[in-house]
């Protein structure tokens, strides 16, 4: 599980916002004891006030997930309540509250809508001024409240102007990447159908001893391109069923020689050499395993040099299969991108970044994995999977 960061942790919700910022004012509170002649007592109940709002908002984090509508206002208002009379506690010296109600006020700003903040600006304002009048503050000192309340609700209302138009366009990205998948999964499905009716009169044709010579050529590249297309098709519903968590694999003992053939027929035959041993097999599904080399040769063909080798050899419970390339290799600063969905390492302006991510996770569907080496130049792709169990011949049972 990966570790999450300090930012991800107390970002993830209002609530834990929330109780941070009552964890800070707890700490300016208890600093009163040092810039103030107020009673122990009435400083630590406050500073207590600020550690049972902060449990409370994480304990709501975790209990009802994350804050919103009336519950959210609450705890804003709450804390202003609480700042008020920290600023008490603090003899009106408010320079150290100060900020703590514009960092309210930015809370207020993410979390609430406009109308909740506007309404939390005259609380703020009578809680922060009347604090100041019971500590017999000077005037200068409670007028100071005309400009440190506007401030606040600015920076408040300019936060939530800007999460409003990030929600706004986060809503559009989603209805644009539910029609986008919608229309990919509808093409995929409808093109399918006739590319198989396609790729199977061509067999016929070719099967026809009677056809001139001169259109086999012709053939055999028609037969190439509509496997291809048959290849993006089956990559895309890939994708599909990866989300939609319905991948389910057919394993079965298949020889790596084999797929590494049937992909070289499928790209270009003359750039793509195979150097496996024929009785080197794998236990995996055939046709996701010659998914996951396609890609990879595709990317080879497209990105380095001929010739192009599918190798493999056997280690101790899996097989290693390297696609390598004789091309100038992958970017440094690009390396650590392949493998992500909608990789910014694929600069080809004829690829969405989807090929390595698929391939990652098909290997990984099998329990293996793929990496990155570069050790004689070029880009040598290897993807480890699982060597399939030897057949052990079983002695006749004795009568």
């Amino acid at each position: 599980m990966a570790r999450r960061s300090v930012a991800t942790i107390i970002g993830a919700d209002g609530a834990r916002q929330a109780a941070v910022i009552s964890a800070v004012a707890c700490l300016v509170t208890l600093l009163a004891f040092a810039d103030s002649d107020t009673p122990a007592v009435p400083i630590l109940a406050v500073a207590a006030a600020h550690v049972a709002l902060g449990a409370a908002a994480w304990w709501t984090s975790g209990r009802h997930g994350a804050l919103g509508g009336r519950r959210a206002a609450g705890v804003g208002t709450a804390m202003l309540v609480l700042l008020a009379l920290t600023s008490w506690v603090f003899d009106g010296f408010a320079s150290g509250v100060g900020p703590l109600y514009v960092l309210v006020f930015a809370w207020f700003g993410l979390h609430c809508p406009v109308r909740s903040l506007l309404a939390a600006a005259p609380v703020a304002a009578i809680g922060y001024a009347g604090s100041l009048l019971l500590a017999d503050a000077p005037t200068r000192r409670v007028l100071s409240v005309f400009v440190l309340v506007p401030i606040a609700t600015v920076v408040g209302l300019l936060i939530a102007e800007y999460v409003r138009e990030q929600r706004a366009l986060r809503d559009q990205l989603e209805i644009r990447e539910r029609w986008r998948g919608a229309l990919m999964a509808t093409l995929a499905h409808d093109v399918r159908s006739p590319l198989t009716s396609v790729t199977g009169s061509i067999e016929i044709l070719q099967d026809d001893e009677s056809l001139p010579p001169a259109y086999r050529p012709l053939l055999t590249s028609a037969m190439r391109q509509a496997r291809r297309v048959l290849r993006l098709a089956t990559g895309i519903l890939e994708v599909e069923r990866v989300e939609d968590g319905a991948l389910v694999l057919d394993r079965r003992r298949v020889a790596v020689a084999s797929i590494g053939h049937a992909v070289a027929q499928l790209t270009q035959p003359e750039s793509v050499l195979v150097d496996a041993d024929p009785g080197l097999e794998i236990d995996v599904d055939p046709e996701r395993i010659e998914q996951v080399l396609y890609n990879l040769v595709s990317n080879a063909l497209r990105h380095g040099r001929p010739p192009v080798v599918i190798s493999a050899v056997a280690l101790p419970g899996v097989v290693e299969i390297a696609v390598e390339d004789q091309g100038d290799g992958v970017p440094a600063a690009d390396v650590s991108l392949l493998f992500d969905r909608f990789s910014a390492a694929d600069h080809s302006p004829h690829s969405v970044g989807l090929g390595l991510w698929i391939v990652r996770i098909l290997a990984e569907a099998h329990d293996g994995s793929v990496r990155y080496e570069a050790p004689r130049g070029g880009a040598r792709f290897v993807v480890t999977l699982p060597a399939a169990t030897p057949v052990t011949d079983v002695p006749p049972a004795r009568t």
